[in-house]
């Protein structure tokens, strides 16, 4: 893996967040939604992109590559979005049949009740082991729609279990944020990436279990990932753009991070006194329970 590849691009990041502002959410959104049903072509895709790049913001820069710094979730990510599907065919990458994830231990039965709720920094079971799944049944199924639910409610594109309180190896994510295009939800079972891209792209991120907290994260451009769905199909995706993202971000929670955990030192000092708070908040509501400090 080339996780620490220092081929990236310079300039400010955006707000795409997993829990992004308004503004930056429904631009994002609305773009995805409308290239989802079909109806733009790569040229009106591109057209598009490049209306919202010099739109979003009036405050918008030039960086010392000569592209739009944008303060919003439009940069980038739609242009990349839209070549990736241009090149599997359409909808979530190209998928082939592959060797299932490793995992050192069996997930046990699913226990959870519904509505489900996310879990705030620093929950200690955010970073506690996610086991593999083992058994898929409707318990399964009846957890990834339970989890979209909760996603949809809070505003959020992506999810991990660990999030909603269950120690096992799933995520949702769906790039529109809305529920009204469910051919673009996507629910991944005991991920494990095999390749990450050379080349980085630094963006502001967010997270539902951090609320009101952002920062500049750095993450390889594309992934290739190997996982299994609902039914336990083995299958192979390569991700670049948004979804990279999106996904490498869910990934950290199943691996018990946190994305601050990714923040450069002086990114991670300007939410340093936020996370002390909720860790202060959390010790009042829940005296005794032991969990990691930052």
């Amino acid at each position: 893996d080339d996780d620490d590849d220092d081929d990236d691009d310079d300039g400010s990041g955006v707000c795409l967040s997993f829990a992004a502002s308004p503004s930056s959410r429904n631009l994002a959104r609305n773009s995805i939604r409308a290239e989802a049903k079909g109806r733009l072509s790569k040229r009106s895709s591109s057209s598009l992109f490049k209306n919202l790049a010099l739109n979003a913001s009036s405050s918008s820069t030039s960086s010392s590559r000569g592209f739009f710094v944008v303060p919003s979730a439009a940069k980038g990510f739609l242009k990349e979005l839209q070549e990736l599907r241009e090149e599997s065919g359409g909808g979530f990458g190209g998928a082939t049949s592959t060797s299932s994830s490793k995992g050192t231990k069996g997930s046990k039965k699913l226990d959870f009740t519904l509505p489900l709720s996310i879990l705030h920094y620093p929950n200690p079971k955010l970073r506690a082991k996610n086991t593999v799944v083992t058994v898929f049944d409707d318990k399964l199924a009846e957890l990834a729609k339970g989890m979209f639910k909760v996603m949809y409610e809070t505003d959020g594109i992506g999810l991990a279990a660990p999030q909603v309180g269950l120690n096992v190896q799933v995520m949702v994510f769906n790039p529109t944020g809305e529920a009204s295009v469910p051919e673009e939800e996507v629910v991944l079972v005991n991920p494990r990436i095999l390749n990450r891209s050379k080349g980085q792209t630094l963006f502001e991120e967010g997270c539902l279990s951090l609320p009101n907290i952002h920062g500049d994260i750095k993450r390889p451009k594309a992934v290739t990932l190997e996982a299994q769905d609902l039914s336990g199909k083995k299958m192979r995706h390569s991700l670049e753009g948004l979804e990279a993202r999106i996904f490498l971000h869910e990934f950290d929670h199943l691996d018990g991070k946190l994305f601050p955990d990714r923040m450069a030192p002086q990114v991670f000092e300007t939410v340093k006194s936020d996370l002390l708070a909720m860790e202060k908040q959390f010790e009042k509501e829940n005296p005794g329970v032991k969990y990691v400090k930052y």
